[in-house]
């Protein structure tokens, strides 16, 4: 005789019990969601049968609205297109020894480099402070790190 099952029945009765109210609750349920389903579909950019989160997104992200940015119209000037990087263009500079960044921007220019931005000290900055790339020397002058 399986004394195990005579054990565990009554308690598998229960949950058999439980899951058969469980499932009539689920399905009234399903039912209500339905018939809200139904009074809200009525509203523009609802679609039935989808949640109301859902869908107010997915309305929102088709509404053509105002961007972020340049306004219309205003465009961006024309970058410039130049052979060397603006790290070879100040390697370049500097072969001649440890300059400042003023004499690092005429040499960079005088090397033919075109810079696109307003104020193109902040371009060579970028460079002269990323680790590894230069070292900085008493006097304010900087020399390639390798």
């Amino acid at each position: 005789m399986n004394t195990t099952s005579n054990r565990y029945s009554p308690f598998r009765a229960q949950l058999l019990v439980e899951k058969d109210t469980l499932a009539q609750r689920i399905h009234r349920i399903d039912e209500a969601l339905r018939a809200l389903d139904g009074l809200a579909g009525a509203r523009p950019g609802r679609k039935p049968g989808r949640p109301a989160s859902l869908s107010l997104k997915a309305t929102r992200a088709t509404t053509p609205g105002r961007r972020r940015g340049r306004p219309p119209g205003k465009r961006a000037g024309k970058r410039a297109r130049n052979e060397l990087s603006l790290r070879a263009a100040i390697l370049k500079a500097m072969g001649k020894g440890p300059l400042t960044k003023a004499e690092i921007l005429s040499g960079v220019q005088k090397e033919g480099y075109k810079f696109s931005a307003s104020n193109p000290m902040n371009s060579i900055n970028v460079l002269l402070y990323t680790k590894g790339l230069f070292k900085k020397l008493p006097g304010k002058k900087f020399t390639p790190a390798k």
